[in-house]
């Protein structure tokens, strides 16, 4: 059986070579997460620049046409109210594109309300939007809720309840006479539905109790939209997982290999070097292990005719290979050979 010191070492240089190939995978690996990362990050700054050109170059001129409308409607213009229904979907149609292009810098949810709260609507705000992975759908949802109440119900207040399971819009309908008469359904619900359940949530919406009611539910942890990146693992588990548990398997296989091929086959050097051509064979037998060695990647050299031969191991680690070589013509001993000096054990 090897010293605690060899089988210190071995443990030792199996896991340097394991870690080494497990930093160089490590390092591969994060730089094409860095590489994918720029990509995604430079897409982004981009995706934010058209959305900044496309809201102050049309924005607000589709904003004023819109009001210049609504002000020929009121002085009987005909077709004006239909104009005006054409450039509300018109800006609508605008924000829709700039909030997707938008959609990883959207403002928190306290900041929407803000502003909500700064053009006159009364919103009341319970609970907070966390900072977990659903926290950017979580605004998408509290915008979309807000821009319908800016639009179907300005002068009523606006409930948002927020908690661990999803969000809940409530807005007061307008009064009949108030109400907008063009029988549309408020906007963005559909395509918002659509990613809520590309989350793996729940999305339900409609009239209730005189309100206007959005209701999401949201899972602990969304699904991830295609080309999101996966945060990488931590520093410990890609050394357990790439080095710790590779190397624990090769260490308990060589131990347990080493086990089978020296039980009852170590012949003591000593003993060996006392065995002498001419000895008798009894003498020698009953110094000798129960069995041969069963690795043997060192040929031995062939046999005379009517020699028995026997090869036994040293105990060398980590695979007690046959090294020694005992052979008998009858009863005496006629050659004896130490296979180490043939090979690099």
């Amino acid at each position: 059986m090897p010293s605690p010191l060899a089988l210190l070492a071995t443990a030792v240089l199996v896991l340097t070579v394991a870690g080494a190939v497990a930093a160089v995978r490590r390092y591969r690996s994060l730089a094409r997460e860095l590489h994918a990362r720029s990509v995604v990050q430079a897409a982004a700054a981009e995706r934010a620049r058209l959305a900044d050109d496309l809201h102050d170059a049309l924005g607000h001129r589709l904003a004023r046409l819109a009001l210049r409308a609504s002000a020929l409607a009121v002085t009987g213009v005909p077709d004006a109210a239909d104009l005006r229904r054409e450039a509300d979907d018109a800006v609508q149609d605008l924000h829709r594109v700039v909030d997707v292009l938008r959609d990883d810098t959207l403002e928190p949810v306290e900041d929407l309300v803000r502003a909500a709260r700064a053009v006159g609507l009364d919103v009341t705000l319970t609970g907070a939007e966390g900072d977990g992975a659903g926290a950017p759908l979580l605004r998408t949802v509290v915008r979309e809720g807000l821009t319908n109440a800016v639009r179907h119900a300005p002068a009523e207040p606006v409930q948002i309840d927020i908690s661990p399971r999803g969000v809940t819009v409530l807005n007061r309908l307008a009064a009949a006479g108030s109400r907008p008469d063009d029988g549309r359904e408020p906007f963005g619900l559909d395509s918002l539905e659509r990613r809520v359940r590309a989350a793996g949530g729940m999305l339900s919406h409609g009239e209730r109790d005189g309100s206007f009611v959005l209701v999401v539910s949201l899972p602990a942890r969304p699904v991830a939209p295609d080309g999101d990146l996966p945060l990488p693992p931590s520093a410990l588990r890609v050394f357990v997982r790439q080095a710790l548990l590779p190397a624990a398997v090769v260490v308990t296989g060589l131990v347990l290999a080493y086990s089978w091929a020296a039980h009852d086959a170590v012949l003591d050097e000593d003993v060996f070097a006392g065995i002498v051509v001419g000895q008798e064979r009894a003498a020698v037998e009953a110094e000798l292990p129960e069995r041969e060695a069963p690795l043997r990647p060192v040929r031995a050299p062939a046999a005379e005719h009517g020699w028995d031969c026997a090869i036994y191991t040293d105990g060398n680690f980590p695979l007690a290979m046959a090294t020694l070589q005992i052979c008998f013509d009858g009863d005496e001993v006629v050659r004896t050979v130490d296979l180490r000096e043939r090979s690099w054990l």
